[in-house]
């Protein structure tokens, strides 16, 4: 009896320290996203010098499509769409109305193709702060839908310690927070390619759309699409793809311009995006770092690794090839890959929460038995605990006001290298819930399949 007493007190104990540990997260989340809302409201009332930069080249080419002009050679050109009644109102516009619509900054592409740039299209039907605003809102929104979907797809709730938890983290990362200043789209991309997978069973159609939507942005996007080939899931390619043709043809008979021009522009302005940039001062991936021929070393070597890890991985367990956390795995390994070798800046690191979720959901056995979990000995999880809080302090933390922003790029990126490796070693942990409780080996030790 008194055992069991000091259980339940052991029990009652960790529960108001687990409850703690997520107030404090509740309150560094709100603190973390209200200090962003806050300072861009001090300055000049959210029409200040950041607030929405990456957004306003959305915001500016919808103008163009407006006034009935194909909008991607036209700020190819340098070209200025006419103040209007509508945005006349923005504190960038002092013309009247007709006069040529002054840019806030200086922009010569539109970072997306068709269909999310009709997507955010709307917005640009009102003034500018007030578009800016609302996409700010929109953008914290879709942090919340973001985390809840991969919660979703590891059987866990929003409104559980856990995922509150967790989404207080996403809320936290330094990559959320430029998402939301500068007004970016990695975050509606990454939430659109996760939802594809969410309702890929159910409807296709619907997945495909969604993909091809977050397509968009091909640099963040392509880890799906080369999962969506490796299950076979063609429909929802097929429907992908048509929705990137059925951008370009929306904008051409809106605009009655050349379609093949229209494609042309796109394909320019994608190139340019992976091209142009790849030294930029703001990027974040190994070519944009300094780092010489190590650079190139570290990509063979991880591009090695991944593809004799995965290769070795097939043939080792045939049983787990379309497993859902073997699944999510991949597209972390990929997603890892991508952000260290192709062109992205910070904000693009939200896609990097797709691993901390599967780590902490799935790192044991769960109380749902259909969900497949890490195999993992009491020593691996704390090491493997212990190296993801180092990750994320410095995902999370502004170290580069000490040690500056060059060093915090490389530290950055070293940190992206070692969840990349932690990524691929768990792979091979990972464990089978339809495997006979008889047929296990003892904790820690993986069954080879």
């Amino acid at each position: 009896m008194i055992g069991n007493k000091r259980v339940l007190a052991f029990i009652g104990t960790r529960k108001i320290w687990q409850i703690v540990l997520v107030c404090i997260l509740l309150m560094a989340a709100i603190a973390s996203i209200g200090h962003i809302w806050y300072k861009n409201y001090v300055d000049h009332r959210f029409d200040g010098k950041v607030w929405g930069v990456d957004f306003y080249q959305f915001w500016y080419g919808g103008q163009f499509l407006w006034q009935g002009q194909e909008p991607y050679s036209a700020v190819m050109r340098g070209e200025k769409p006419r103040v209007t009644a509508i945005n006349a109102s923005s504190a960038t516009a002092t013309p009247q109305i007709g006069e040529p619509l002054p840019m806030k900054w200086d922009i010569s592409y539109i970072p997306g193709s068709a269909p999310l740039f009709l997507l955010l299209a709307p917005l640009s039907l009102i003034p500018w702060v007030s578009a800016s605003i609302l996409w700010g809102a929109i953008n914290t929104l879709l942090g919340f839908i973001y985390v809840w979907i991969l919660l979703h797809l590891n059987g866990e709730s929003l409104t559980s310690l856990r995922g509150v938890a967790l989404l207080a983290v996403f809320l936290c990362l330094l990559a959320t927070r430029q998402v939301l200043e500068l007004g970016q789209t990695s975050l509606i991309i990454v939430t659109l390619m996760f939802a594809a997978l969410l309702v890929i069973e159910q409807s296709p159609v619907v997945s495909g759309i969604f993909l091809g939507i977050a397509l968009s942005k091909f640099t963040l996007a392509f880890p799906m699409i080369v999962y969506f080939l490796y299950r076979q899931q063609y429909k929802a390619l097929l429907i992908c793809v048509a929705t990137q043709i059925g951008g370009l043809l929306a904008i051409v008979l809106f605009t009655h311009s050349n379609l093949f021009l229209v494609a042309q522009t796109n394909l320019i302005m994608g190139w340019n995006i992976v091209t142009t940039q790849q030294t930029a001062g703001f990027a974040t991936h190994l070519f944009a770092l300094g780092w010489g021929m190590v650079a190139y070393i570290v990509a063979i070597i991880m591009t090695l690794m991944a593809v004799i890890g995965i290769i070795v991985w097939f043939r080792s367990r045939p049983m787990l090839r379309m497993d859902d956390l073997s699944g999510q795995t991949l597209i972390s390994i990929a997603s890892f890959w991508g952000l260290l070798l192709i062109y992205h800046a910070w904000h693009d690191w939200v896609v990097g929460m797709l691993f901390v979720v599967i780590l902490a959901l799935r790192s044991k056995t769960q109380k749902k038995s259909h969900l497949s979990s890490f195999l993992l000995t009491g020593q691996q999880t704390i090491v493997l605990y212990v190296l993801t809080i180092a990750v994320l302090s410095v995902w999370i933390l502004p170290l580069y006001t000490l040690i500056g922003e060059v060093n915090y790029r490389s530290l950055f990126a070293v940190c992206t290298i070692i969840v990349f490796v932690l990524s691929l070693g768990l792979l091979f942990t990972i464990q089978n819930p339809t495997t006979r409780t008889s047929d296990r080996q003892p904790a820690g030790h993986p069954q080879v399949q």
